[in-house]
């Protein structure tokens, strides 16, 4: 058995697959997706300096718990590092005038709307069939900016979540769906692509 550190981190990620990669005898794979995961992070970039000096989006990043309430990620969440690697900014920085919101937390209808999301971003499960529908139906959700323009982008939980060798595609492809394309947007993760 080797337990591997989690660091959500670039470099804790190159880390991570280097180790792993060593672990089970394959270093040169390792290093292919290393050099892959710099490549993703290179266009990525490329794309961030042609926005420089341009407002940055503001996401809302939702965890749809339950249909009654509305659970909203702040900045220590598994997957909202990748909103900000993305080039946006996540639009719920306080909640309830108590500072800065770490994990997900419940809150009200009204902090939604005062968050004023430009985009709205939610995790969902492979196995399940996303329904735009009812995030829209979410306290709050539909008199946002983001909610009136649909401007909904579903993610693969993992692909969302997971920071590990696809952080970097993971993130060109947030970062597209928010500033390259409107309305309703569901990516489906690339996982299967280490092979």
């Amino acid at each position: 058995m080797l337990l591997v550190p989690d660091e959500p981190t670039l470099d804790g990620v190159k880390k991570k697959i280097r180790t792993l990669a060593a672990a089970v005898g394959k270093v040169q794979r390792g290093e292919e997706l290393v050099r892959g995961l710099e490549r993703d992070l290179l266009a990525l970039r490329s794309k961030l300096s042609q926005r420089s000096g341009q407002p940055k989006q503001r996401v809302l990043y939702l965890y749809p718990r339950d249909p009654r309430n509305t659970f909203v990620c702040g900045e220590e969440a598994s997957g909202a590092g990748l909103i900000t690697l993305a080039g946006a900014e996540n639009a719920i920085k306080e909640a309830r005038g108590s500072g800065a919101v770490r994990g997900c937390v419940n809150i009200t209808a009204e902090a939604v709307v005062a968050a004023k999301p430009d985009v709205i971003v939610v995790p969902y499960f492979p196995d399940q069939p996303f329904n735009l529908e009812s995030v829209l139906r979410l306290p709050g959700v539909a008199q946002t900016p983001a909610g009136q323009n649909r401007r909904i982008v579903a993610m693969e939980v993992l692909y969302l979540s997971g920071y590990g060798y696809t952080v970097g595609k993971a993130a060109l492809d947030l970062h597209r769906a928010i500033y390259e394309q409107s309305g309703f947007v569901q990516i489906a993760g690339k996982l299967g692509e280490a092979r």
